[in-house]
């Protein structure tokens, strides 16, 4: 049965994403199946194979925010988004909201601990809590909270799920952060906030590879960025493992516990650090141009790290791998994802038609990629995704799962009149001027 990642179970939070003009190409969550990179959530959108490719249906389809994915073994997948749990069964096509306790409440992270899940929620002006799953995410039960004024803004889990780690603030005072330890698989949290009032930021990054000791990036007010390490019986008073280096240094999101080291991730720095057994300190082992920077996990066999690289020139890739945490090959580049066309009655057709060559005989670069009509491959896959006759019912082959679903006319022909095929047709760029808020087409896209 496929995990995501279970060696921490931490999905990261990400920042709201208003766009991705402007904003670079990262990847956010890798889902693995059955040990392969299948995909993930990256800040321009959702990534899944098809084919002998990989393609992307952008993140305003989502809308203005994408906090965290799962991936379940039927290929549906799960997103924390601003106003509630969204689903999508066509791969980021539609989505709809999964009602329940966690509407409303911008689910913010999640952890998968012994076949549950855990959730926390960051609404502002809401009562957030710790939530427990224990169907694959379709309902949810409180286990700690609902209270008011608390925000939480990530989870992790230890590998056995024994022990979790929920972080986050009171958004009542803006320096106090709240720490939350289960020592019995998130049956019952304890409040051992008390431990970090030096901090103005305490986010859980995971557990060392004893499965009690609980990893905590930690911010102090004097801009000291440390990696914090809680021991059982003492959660209320870490231990600083180390700082970590530079001038200013830089703020640390994602850990974990890998052949006796902790390794850390900076995103805004694009840096990975580490700290060995008989180190001193933290030292940078790569930058943005070599290795991961937005996120890091170790793989479910537990022989090599995964981690999540932003589109910077020498990069390897969207995501990686890495048996030795210093050389890190690409498991999918940047330059191999193009755009999915979804069908044109959902969300992912009408919110990312920014990002095509729509106008395919218009003589303009409708999507500012510096390819005009028919020399953009947008052009040639519209052709192929609206034909008919010979290129209907060849369908994809699903994630892994044997699962696949027909497509319209997806396979090797193209229509008749197609703009791109040498023949006059009719211009689709009207098809890019579908004006809708983001609720409004995800209301119409799950009707």
């Amino acid at each position: 049965m496929f995990r995501v990642l279970a060696a921490l179970g931490a999905l990261t939070l990400a920042l709201p994403a208003a766009g991705h003009y402007g904003q670079d190409q990262a990847g956010k969550v890798p889902f693995v199946v059955g040990g392969t990179v299948l995909g993930g959530l990256t800040t321009w959108g959702l990534v899944s194979p098809v084919g002998d490719h990989w393609e992307r249906v952008c993140e305003e389809a989502i809308g203005p925010v994408a906090y965290f994915a799962y991936r379940r073994a039927s290929g549906d997948i799960l997103v924390g988004a601003l106003d509630g749990l969204l689903i999508t069964r066509d791969r980021g096509c539609s989505y709809q909201l999964l009602s329940g306790a966690l509407d409303a409440l911008s689910p913010s992270s999640m952890a998968l601990a012994n076949g549950s899940l855990f959730a926390t929620s960051a609404q502002y002006g809401q009562q957030n809590g710790v939530f427990q799953s224990n169907d694959d995410g379709e309902s949810w039960t409180p286990v700690y909270g609902p209270q008011a004024d608390l925000l939480l803004f990530r989870i992790s889990a230890s590998a056995d799920g024994s022990h979790l780690v929920a972080t986050g603030s009171r958004s009542g005072a803006s320096t106090a952060p709240v720490v939350l330890v289960s020592t019995n698989g998130g049956s019952s949290f304890q409040d051992v906030s008390s431990g970090y009032a030096g901090y103005v930021i305490a986010s859980a990054m995971g557990f060392l590879e004893d499965g009690t000791s609980a990893m905590i990036a930690g911010l102090t007010s004097a801009n000291e960025s440390r990696v914090l390490v809680a021991s059982a019986g003492s959660y209320a008073s870490p231990a600083i493992a180390g700082d970590i280096p530079g001038d200013p240094p830089p703020e640390v999101k994602h850990g974990v516990s890998w052949q006796g080291a902790i390794w850390t991730v900076a995103p805004l720095a694009g840096a990975l650090f580490r700290k060995g057994p008989s180190d001193s300190a933290f030292v940078q082992v790569t930058d943005a141009r070599s290795g991961p920077t937005n996120c890091i996990f170790v793989h479910p066999d537990g022989d090599r790290l995964i981690g999540c690289g932003r589109q910077t020139i020498g990069n390897p890739g969207l995501f990686m791998e890495s048996t030795d945490g210093a050389t890190w090959t690409g498991i999918i580049d940047f330059a191999d994802v193009g755009y999915r066309i979804c069908p044109t009655d959902t969300v992912g057709f009408t919110a990312c038609s920014t990002y095509f060559e729509w106008g395919c005989g218009n003589g303009t670069d409708d999507d500012f990629d510096q390819l005009v009509d028919c020399d953009d491959e947008d052009c040639v896959l519209s052709c192929a995704g609206e034909g008919e006759g010979e290129g209907e019912g060849e369908g994809d082959p699903g994630e892994g799962e044997g699962e696949g679903d027909v497509g319209e006319g997806e396979g090797e022909g193209e229509p008749d009149g197609c703009p791109c095929s040498g023949a006059g047709g009719a211009d689709l760029s009207l098809l890019a001027l579908v004006l809708l808020t983001w609720r409004g087409r995800r209301a119409a896209s799950a009707a």
